[in-house]
């Protein structure tokens, strides 16, 4: 499929259905479309009907995905919310702009009076300021409480709101409230938003919270959940199970153990499994409900994709920012171009969540810019292109020394290192120095092809596969422009630090009874 035939369509099209046309004749010509861009926080690609699951999960989406360009291999460039959101938001790596540590939970509030934040640096271009500048009123709206001013998400946009860990009906609420100024704005709209469902804690979403509809267990399934119901729960680690156990009324949004359903104490990952799917059909039930509000229709270009995934016991562990497998890297992404006769069809080859910000660039006839490391994808996907996953350790502003990692409670490095997943074609490897909690990650081999549940690492077999994929990498950290970090101050007791903190001891990453 050539990119010419319709990278520039929309000098053809009338204007998106979030304002009116802006007029007929060679001296008005037609504006340029409306741009949504959806992130759905913690979704996995593979618990989606159009990526091969048999559970109908979310079938608003499903119907978008038939009308659209859906990405078999989209990967994320980082396997937690911030360096991910601001490598989306900015095209360029992990490495590239610092943004990797989010808030020093180990610092005293006298400490948080200083400058503690890392920022997208300012002399980077963030996705909202590229739209600005290509004539677009911009707005955002984003549940997920790191994703917001303090880190600089915010710039460019004319008008943003960062929520404190909401929920879908809350997200789509604030972007009603600009629902007619964007109507009678004489300029095309951008609107980003974040969602946050199905991130943990993961609730029973009625009527969809459904057990006895998960995949029959099967160790032999293409389906994970399929594989992980058949013996994951009682093949763990001792350790390990008794942690979560602790761990699981705040899992699940409850208070105490005492408060959790039996049938949750029975069995827990069924029951997270299905609360997990039930979050994904409540977002889908939203974004309906969203786009039914703001009648876009299909005049609009639409863009949905993830920050990460999830991971529920697949490579022993839970949840996400421990590794780069599948379940954690593999996000789903569709672009729905404007017009009728759009292209549409599932795209073969491994892209990056990066590449989203120079493909609308080159969409709407901005001009190529250097800071790109993404790629524009409506033509033809480049097989021999190397994608990059990273998780970096950075220095920090204290002292020179690095600031508390958001994992920190669980590692025990805390100098400058990378881990990097590498994927080109059907090959992945994971190398580097970094301390993930799984170290051993940090070299290794698949072949994806023949191992898509990464269970069989062929570093050793792959001698010349593994050099070669390590020579991209350092091909492509060779050509990337490293910006100097930015820090911001944090205002210590303030509501955004304390609505962060409440996030982050929701997530294990810092005990409560610590602070």
């Amino acid at each position: 499929m050539a990119a010419a035939s319709y990278r520039h369509g929309w000098l053809t099209l009338v204007a998106g259905v979030l304002g009116a046309c802006s007029g007929g004749g060679s001296a008005n010509p037609p504006r340029k479309p409306n741009v949504v861009l959806v992130v759905i926080d913690t979704l996995r690609a593979d618990r989606l009907s159009f990526y091969g699951c048999a559970r109908e999960n979310a079938p608003f989406l499903a119907g978008l995905a038939s009308k659209s360009l859906v990405y078999d291999r989209a990967l994320a460039p980082g396997a937690w919310t911030v360096p991910s959101t601001a490598s989306l938001m900015t095209s360029t790596y992990p490495s590239q702009h610092g943004v990797v540590d989010g808030f020093d939970f180990g610092a005293s509030d006298e400490e948080l009076a200083d400058d503690q934040v890392n920022k997208i640096p300012s002399v980077v271009e963030t996705m909202p300021e590229m739209m600005r500048a290509l004539g677009y009123r911009t707005y955002g709206v984003s549940a997920n409480v790191l994703v917001g001013f303090e880190m600089g998400f915010e710039r460019g946009f004319d008008r943003f709101a960062a929520l404190d860990d909401e929920v879908a009906e809350t997200v789509n609420a604030t972007a009603l409230e600009w629902r007619e100024e964007m109507i009678e704005s004489d300029r095309p709209t951008f609107l980003y938003l974040h969602y946050f469902d199905p991130h943990d804690p993961y609730y029973q979403r009625k009527p969809w919270f459904d057990p006895a509809g998960l995949e029959v267990p099967d160790k032999g399934s293409d389906s994970a959940f399929a594989r992980l119901r058949d013996g994951a729960w009682a093949a763990m680690d001792a350790d390990l199970r008794e942690d979560l156990e602790q761990y699981l009324p705040r899992m699940l949004g409850y208070e105490e153990e005492k408060d959790l359903p039996p049938e949750a104490i029975a069995n827990p990952l069924d029951w997270i499994l299905a609360c997990y799917d039930s979050e994904i059909r409540y977002l889908d039930e939203h974004l309906l409900a969203l786009f039914d509000a703001l009648a876009i229709d299909e005049q609009t270009l639409v863009i949905v994709t993830a920050d990460h995934g999830e991971e529920f016991l697949d490579h022993g562990m839970w949840e996400h920012g421990q590794s780069f497998y599948d379940e954690l890297v593999r996000v789903p992404m569709m672009i729905r171009l404007p017009g009728d006769d759009a292209p549409r069809g599932l795209v073969t080859g491994n892209v990056s969540t990066m590449d989203i910000m120079p493909t609308l660039r080159s969409y709407l006839g901005g001009r190529p810019s250097l800071q790109d490391r993404g790629v524009d994808i409506l033509g033809t996907v480049d097989e021999s292109r190397a994608v990059l996953s990273m998780d970096i350790n950075l220095p920090g502003p204290r002292d020179g020394g690095p600031p508390v990692f958001p994992f920190s409670l669980l590692r025990s490095v805390r100098t400058p290192s990378r881990s990097v997943a590498v994927q080109r074609g059907p090959w992945k490897a994971i190398v580097g120095d970094g301390d993930l909690r799984r170290s051993h990650m940090n070299r290794e081999l698949f072949n994806l092809q023949s191992d898509p549940a990464e269970l069989f690492g062929r570093g050793d077999g792959d001698p010349d596969v593994l050099q070669s994929l390590e020579g991209a990498l350092a091909r492509i950290e060779d050509e990337s422009v490293m910006y100097e970090r930015e820090f911001g101050d944090v205002i210590a007791g303030g509501d955004a630090i304390d609505a962060i903190r409440r996030h982050m001891e929701g997530l294990g990453y810092v005990d409560a009874e610590d602070d």
